[in-house]
């Protein structure tokens, strides 16, 4: 008669959040980097703008959602530092129903940190000129100075 083999389970770890928080730090880090030094064509584009137009910003930011129950790490494409807007680079991916809900459910979850979207698509980047760029991204601005005096009263 054939012994009885017990069969091994094997134990998973539980990581704090704190753990987690400094592997979505640290895995971010690294994620941006490639990020960086593979940027698509628009993405280059943008950056070219945000420069030339003299803005102060960073380029494929890492933010890690730290008040969520499970914490959630997300890249930005560029971050203008001076007023925490966050300006993405959407290609097509971005207009199915599922990449608008994913789109508005980070939105949403960046603000709870301060943070606002602008988005622009692939194509907007690649027609509009420079000068264009500047409207948008200063028309938001305003709206923020507005919207910041209004809570100030």
């Amino acid at each position: 008669m054939a012994k009885k083999v017990k069969k091994k389970t094997v134990k998973t770890k539980r990581y704090s959040k704190e753990e987690r928080i400094i592997f979505l730090k640290k895995i971010g880090e690294t994620n941006a980097a490639g990020l960086r030094e593979n940027s698509t064509p628009q993405e280059k584009i943008l950056y070219k703008y945000l420069k030339e137009l003299g803005y102060k910003f960073e380029f494929q930011v890492p933010i890690v959602i730290s008040t969520m129950k499970v914490p959630k790490l997300y890249i930005l494409d560029f971050l203008l530092t001076t007023y925490n807007i966050f300006i993405e680079c959407d290609g097509r991916q971005h207009n199915s129903k599922e990449g608008l809900k994913s789109d508005n459910l980070r939105s949403k979850r960046l603000a709870t940190l301060g943070y606002i979207p602008l988005r622009f698509t692939n194509r907007q980047i690649t027609t509009y000129t420079r000068n264009q760029i500047k409207q948008i991204i200063d028309h938001k601005i305003e709206m923020l100075k507005s919207r910041h005096s209004l809570d100030i009263k």
